[in-house]
């Protein structure tokens, strides 16, 4: 394998934390590993004279972790790397857990509305011979509902264009300034907030200080909310303002400033940052849940739709022989 599996730079960490020599941790790595053909090809680098920032290019783990060493030790900068990402995986699985079944309940309705407006409908209406005058309400109202669906699915589509372009090129940042200028940015501040707490009380617990973690998270490029997030409150404490007043700047969601406060009274900002994102993850739940009944509304009234039509449709011959 060409690729350094992440628990195996978590054992290089400790490696390094028990023996203190990164050049003897990776030797005594490729012994425990001798399968793992990066682990011999970063030696073998390392011995020709080549910077370690300039060997960890192979995965986006190592790119990460060449980002960190400009700032920190190898050691704090592999567990802070490691921790980063198993925390983000739990994020998006328990993200994809809520949603996961609500986002298949929209598509499947969608699907099954285009499925009936597209073949089963028109063929029945051919298959009854339903070509009189009677039929005109319901091909009035089939044709209205296929314009709804197609700017349902187009509508679907640029948002899909929209996210796609966003994370291709980089644009999370601009986006949010643009909302944040129309004054239509809470749920974004709140994510952005999140994600800096989250990294935050993971650099915090490694030994870093505020100052440097927050210097470290500005120019973070896997996440540019966070990053501009970061830059705006390095700033506002490099320019002199104390840290109550800092936290107050108009990026930040509106309560991660007033949770902070009650924290600096006990001393213990990281307690206060655990606390915000346990009041967040409980503000995410009930976006989610609400954004949920939206889909399933939206569901439920697709399968209205298509029931109300196949029962109109249905009668049809039922009315065209007792008017005979």
């Amino acid at each position: 394998m060409n690729k350094m599996d992440d628990y195996k730079w978590l054992m290089l960490a400790k490696l390094i934390e028990r023996y203190g020599s990164i050049k003897d941790s990776l030797l005594m790595l490729e012994k425990m590993y001798p399968k793992t053909k990066r682990i011999k090809e970063i030696n073998q680098r390392l011995a020709k004279g080549d910077l370690l920032k300039e060997i960890l290019n192979n995965d986006s783990f190592e790119k990460q972790l060449a980002f960190y060493i400009q700032y920190i030790d190898i050691e704090q900068a592999i567990r802070i790397n490691y921790q980063k990402i198993r925390q983000n995986e739990k994020l998006k699985k328990e993200l994809f857990e809520k949603i996961a079944y609500h986002i298949i309940l929209l598509l499947s309705s969608i699907a099954l509305l285009v499925l009936f407006t597209e073949i089963v409908l028109p063929n029945m209406i051919v298959s009854l011979d339903l070509t009189n005058q009677k039929t005109d309400s319901i091909i009035m109202t089939f044709k209205i509902i296929n314009i709804i669906k197609n700017i349902v699915l187009f509508g679907i589509l640029l948002l899909l264009i929209f996210i796609i372009y966003i994370k291709t090129f980089k644009k999370e940042a601009h986006i949010w300034l643009l909302f944040h200028k129309a004054g239509k940015d809470k749920i974004i501040r709140m994510t952005a907030t999140y994600y800096l707490v989250n990294d935050l009380s993971i650099f915090l617990e490694n030994g870093l200080s505020l100052h440097q973690s927050l210097d470290i998270l500005r120019f973070n490029r896997t996440n540019r909310l966070t990053a501009l997030l970061a830059h705006h409150f390095n700033r506002a404490l490099l320019e002199g303002s104390d840290f109550e007043s800092s936290l107050d700047i108009e990026y930040f969601d509106d309560e991660f400033h007033s949770i902070c406060l009650y924290g600096l009274k006990d001393n213990d900002f990281v307690a206060a940052i655990n606390d915000y994102k346990e009041i967040s993850n409980f503000k995410f739940e009930q976006l989610i849940k609400k954004t949920s009944l939206v889909f399933q509304m939206i569901c439920y009234l697709f399968v209205a739709v298509i029931i109300l039509l196949a029962y109109q449709v249905l009668l049809m011959p039922l009315e065209m022989l007792q008017d005979f």
